[in-house]
């Protein structure tokens, strides 16, 4: 119960009880009163009637009664008898009591006694008559009943007053509550722009301004721990220079690129390099030089842009490497000339007297021994593009990647958005004990062979072509009935990949938005995934609608976490169920320090968030002992269990 409904609760009992114990007491002495002026009046009455009729009376029945009726006819007595000694009534006069303007229940809850009052008639020396009177209880109970609703109207004032006094007082005293819990509320969701304002009351100001500043001590320790986490991140994994993803880094994101199924199988490695930079540069200096790899890395950027398809890292010296998921693998000669048209104003600006020029050499993703022998195929193709006359780029000549009937499926992949060609496998996510923490639902394409496609065989294709909205309400749309099929009794969650560029189709949102409200129970089961890259550049696209998502219960969550040192910021600013480390980093891990120490400080950083971590795509006992060491949640992948149909 809240504190400002127990208090109002607490004071208005003891009013009660207060206000009983006062009517009580003050009905108890009206009572004793009316009670003692009924026998009073009714002693005076006989006293004054006997000494009346000793004086006047001398025996005469008429005086007798004109006096007995004089009195009676007031009102105020129920009986008057006089009777003689030797015996008979002479003059008798009785009414019943009759009580108005006074309920029943009154004059039953306070009964008024009304003993009978005697006197003597003397005549001389002898009593020669008795005089009863017995006065009429209805003045008394009028009287009684006048003070009972004068003191409850008095003392219901006095409470109503101060009640409402109480509460104004209350809230003016409690209103700082209700900020102290939106301060700790918005705490616990990582926002920091609430401020208590300072009460009137010493306690309270004292405890408001521990919390303010307790609010931005957090906020300081979490800004520098994740400050420290981003630069920690940088220095292992981004060049100083141009900021991209350095050597390394592209290394392991291409091992993992060629092996991991949200991968593109259909892209293209393209080695870039800078020919005359190295005299460039020992003529003007490195600042002039690490100028020009800041120019060419903002050209590459905005011609290429960066999303789930698409890494640009920074290699050795004046080396770029561009790996790009492409729906034709026989874009290759496409992609060659657009890096060089890319290039070429940049370099031409530099100056310098000195001419630099750009060589590409390109090779296709295509089933290799190891990483390392796909990277000698895209170099021998650059010395092939350095040593030719002809054009500027070169294609390693044994790349014919998977081209295969490419034409076909692309044309397959385009019709399967109209045909429900469309199929839903499902991917256990575990906890450490092997609970079931969700499945994740698995969009597949189905050939007219019968072969399935993956996610990331198509995704490519359909980011090009536009039709993002379009695959994300054929997922959900047979997700929300395989989900309903499955029967009340399925409680499990169920996550899904969406893109945000579907939130900027006009009727999008609104779909989604009538199609969970249609299914309260199953909204409350479902998690939106998004990829850390895809998330950080439509975030603004998506956030307007978050609040009406989550008012129905559905939860958010980041994909493919790490590839970026920003993603931090996701999860500093975001309100999110978990996030999903990057395989990545996880491929391997046992043997490598470097993203073990990431690992574990994501794991930290999320959970004084309050957000859970998984590790995906973990594929051995090696990987998945070590990320348990490290403090995840949960994990994904093969060597937890392989994607199954519905």
């Amino acid at each position: 119960m809240r504190l400002s409904h127990l208090l109002p609760l607490t004071l208005g009992g003891i009013w009660l009880a207060v206000f009983a114990g006062v009517l009580a007491i003050t009905l108890d002495g009206s009572h004793r009163t009316q009670a003692w002026q009924m026998q009073s009046h009714a002693q005076d009455t006989a006293t004054f009637l006997g000494l009346a009729l000793s004086a006047a009376a001398r025996n005469d029945p008429a005086t007798t009664t004109a006096m007995v009726d004089a009195l009676f006819d007031r009102g105020y007595y129920s009986e008057i008898t006089v009777t003689a000694t030797a015996g008979g009534s002479i003059v008798q006069r009785r009414q019943a009591p009759h009580i108005e303007d006074v309920p029943v229940w009154f004059v039953n809850l306070f009964p008024l006694a009304t003993p009978p009052a005697h006197a003597a008639v003397i005549d001389g020396w002898r009593e020669v008559a008795n005089v009863e009177v017995v006065s009429h209880p209805g003045r008394a109970y009028e009287e009684l009943w006048r003070t009972c609703r004068r003191t409850c109207m008095l003392l219901g004032a006095i409470g109503i007053a101060s009640f409402l006094l109480t509460v104004g007082t209350l809230r003016l005293a409690l209103a700082p509550l209700a900020q102290m819990m939106a301060l700790a509320r918005n705490v616990a969701l990582r926002r920091f722009d609430t401020r208590i304002a300072l009460p009137w009351t010493t306690e309270l100001r004292q405890v408001a301004a521990a919390m303010n500043d307790m609010s931005d001590k957090v906020e300081q320790m979490l800004d520098g721990q994740t400050r420290l986490a981003e630069d920690l991140y940088r220095k292992a994994h981004q060049d100083p220079i141009t900021e991209l993803p350095n050597f390394r880094t592209l290394k392991a994101r291409l091992d993992h690129w060629l092996r991991a199924e949200h991968a593109p199988p259909n892209g293209i490695l393209a080695l870039i390099h800078l020919d005359g930079f190295a005299a460039f540069n020992a003529r003007l200096g490195r600042d002039h030089g690490d100028a020009l790899l800041r120019q060419v890395t903002q050209a590459l950027l905005r011609r290429f842009g960066a999303g789930p398809d698409v890494v640009l890292a920074r290699g050795n010296g004046a080396e770029f490497l561009l790996l790009r998921g492409s729906p034709d693998p026989l874009d290759a000669d496409a992609l060659g000339t657009m890096i060089v048209d890319t290039l070429r104003p940049p370099l031409a600006e530099a100056g310098g007297g000195l001419p630099v020029t750009v060589r590409v050499g390109l090779t296709l993703l295509s089933p290799v021994a190891d990483t390392s022998a796909l990277l000698a195929r895209a170099d021998g193709a650059l010395r092939m593009a350095q040593g030719a006359g002809g054009r500027p780029w070169h294609l390693a000549e044994d790349g014919q990647g998977q081209a295969g009937d490419h034409g076909g499926w692309r044309q397959r992949i385009l019709d399967s958005l109209h045909d429900d060609s469309l199929l839903l496998h499902f991917q256990p996510v575990r906890t450490l004990s092997g609970a079931l923490l969700h499945r994740e639902a698995l969009a597949r394409i189905q050939g007219k062979d019968g072969q399935l496609l993956p996610a990331a065989h198509f995704m490519p294709l359909i980011r090009e072509t536009g039709n993002e909205a379009r695959l994300d309400r054929l997922v959900l749309g047979k997700l929300v009935r395989d989900m309903t099929a499955m029967g009340e009794g399925a409680q499990d969650r169920i996550a899904v990949n969406l893109c945000t560029a579907s939130f900027a189709d006009p009727d999008f949102p609104d779909w989604l938005i009538h199609i969970l409200a249609g299914h309260p129970a199953l909204a409350g089961r479902l998690i939106f995934e998004f990829s850390e890259v895809d998330f950080t550049a439509g975030r603004s696209i998506f956030a307007p609608h978050e609040a009406r998502l989550s008012a129905l219960g559905v939860a958010v969550a980041i994909d493919r976490f790490g590839q970026q040192a920003s993603a931090l910021r996701l999860i500093r600013n975001g309100a999110m169920a978990y996030i999903k480390i990057d395989g990545s980093h996880i491929r391997g891990i046992e043997n490598d320090p470097d993203n073990q120490f990431m690992v574990r400080t994501l794991v930290g950083i999320a959970h004084g968030l309050g957000i859970g971590v998984i590790a995906e795509y973990v594929e051995t006992a090696a990987e998945f002992e070590a990320v348990a060491a490290l403090g995840i949640d949960a994990a994904q992948g093969l060597y937890i269990a392989a994607p199954q149909a519905g």
